[in-house]
């Protein structure tokens, strides 16, 4: 998401005081959506010391820090942005790589000494970085973002936090895969950084075959500390994060997990739909990207070599694999939502798949509850429940219509106001 640089100095600012405010609160008359699918039509939150103390129908008896009224407004639990790449400083570039020398003799064991996309030891919880979390973040409800570096084949370990300042929620959340070659096996010359790679191996089939060799390697990894980082994914102590959209991308993701004793959650996901019944059956969860590119335009006036009824047929087609967020709904797997854009349209793009048929239920257990499930912090966040973060979402309406903005929010018991968009 974009933001000014005056901007996020303005909530660096505010949210940096935070110690120094109360963050207790009364809010009352508010129309409140848990999270979990229930609604209370007028109640009220206590927050005590950045925690929410009680929800209840109608108003407390007394009145614990600074009193709000809100009539006439939504309170939704904080909406989580289940996969990002925003948020992190890039990571320092590593030493130049040569390779062995392949050319007078070929070690037995070429890879090791040629390694390439295996960055699973950076920590992405050391490379947050607050000067990011401007107001675009907020103006679309956003208050807790799950965020890796995104760089290699092993991209290191996830990290959860809410957007101000020392907001920690867990550290080595998940480690990361892809089967992509960018940032880390791929084309180009000879040579390379630790970052960007270079020509070993080229192909889709050498870099499985590497990486298959390299979980199985971390099941024992001595001194190692890519293979020590990778030892709790291999030993199924802790989850991996598997960037795979397609069918056959998700099939391959499930099939090198079961080789190598990965637990996967699926990254992306945009034809999940279509492996639901083995994704259900093993409890394989999905986040889902909300960004289902652009959508093909069929305006009859509009200057095209293309004909009108060949525009209208591809529109129809992409408007019916748009819908697979809906698609997913119907099938019971488990999955959340994320928008790994650079801009603000979060909420624009979950307004789309509900549109497209989305039942606004579940795209809202999507933003919060079941985004906090998949990544393990339901006890911290993702429901107004009693002894969570005081993370809240406030709205002049239903966060599905178009028109509706956000008022302001509130992260651990600080409240920021929001401009409309």
């Amino acid at each position: 998401m974009k933001r000014s640089l005056a901007s996020s100095l303005l909530v660096l600012a505010f949210l940096g005081s935070a110690q120094a405010q109360d963050r207790s609160w009364t809010l009352v008359n508010a129309r409140i959506e848990i999270g979990d699918g229930q609604v209370i039509e007028k109640g009220s939150i206590v927050v005590l010391d950045g925690k929410i103390k009680s929800v209840m129908e109608g108003t407390p008896a007394g009145i614990t820090g600074t009193h709000v009224d809100c009539a006439g407004l939504t309170i939704y639990p904080g909406f989580i942005d289940g996969f990002s790449r925003n948020g992190l400083k890039s990571p320092e570039q590593g030493p130049a790589i040569t390779g062995p020398n392949y050319r007078d003799s070929v070690p037995v064991e070429f890879w090791r000494g040629n390694r390439r996309g295996v960055f699973a030891s950076t920590d992405a919880s050391a490379l947050i970085d607050s000067e990011t979390f401007g107001k675009d973040y907020f103006a679309n409800g956003v208050t807790t973002i799950h965020a890796a570096s995104g760089r290699g084949q092993f991209g290191g370990w996830s990290a959860i936090f809410d957007l101000e300042k020392d907001g920690l929620i867990k550290k080595e959340a998940m480690q990361t895969m892809a089967f992509g070659g960018g940032g880390g096996f791929g084309g180009g010359g000879g040579g390379g950084t630790a970052q960007t790679g270079s020509n070993y191996p080229t192909s889709l089939m050498g870099r499985i075959a590497v990486m298959r060799q390299v979980l199985w390697d971390a099941t024992s990894p001595g001194d190692d500390a890519e293979l020590k980082a990778l030892n709790p994914a291999v030993t199924g102590k802790t989850h991996v994060a598997f960037s795979a959209s397609t069918e056959r991308e998700i099939f391959r993701a499930l099939t090198l997990s079961e080789q190598t004793n990965l637990k996967p959650v699926i990254v992306g996901g945009r034809e999940a739909w279509k492996s639901a019944d083995e994704l259900k059956a093993k409890g394989i969860a999905v986040l889902l990207n909300l960004d289902a590119g652009t959508e093909p335009s069929a305006d009859p006036n509009a200057q095209s070599d293309v004909p009108l009824e060949v525009r209208q047929e591809r529109r129809e087609t992409w408007l019916a694999d748009a819908a697979y967020a809906q698609r997913l709904a119907t099938s019971g797997v488990n999955f959340g939502f994320y928008a790994d854009r650079e801009n603000d349209n979060f909420l624009e793009l979950v307004r789309k798949h509900i549109g497209w048929g989305l039942h606004r239920t579940i795209a809202l257990q999507a933003l919060t509850s079941s985004t906090a499930k998949i990544l393990g912090i339901y006890d911290e966040v993702g429901s107004i429940t009693a002894g969570k973060r005081a993370n809240f979402v406030v709205m002049d309406g239903d966060f599905a219509v178009a028109t509706t903005k956000v008022k302001w929010v509130m992260l651990r018991g600080t409240k920021v106001e929001v401009e409309g968009k």
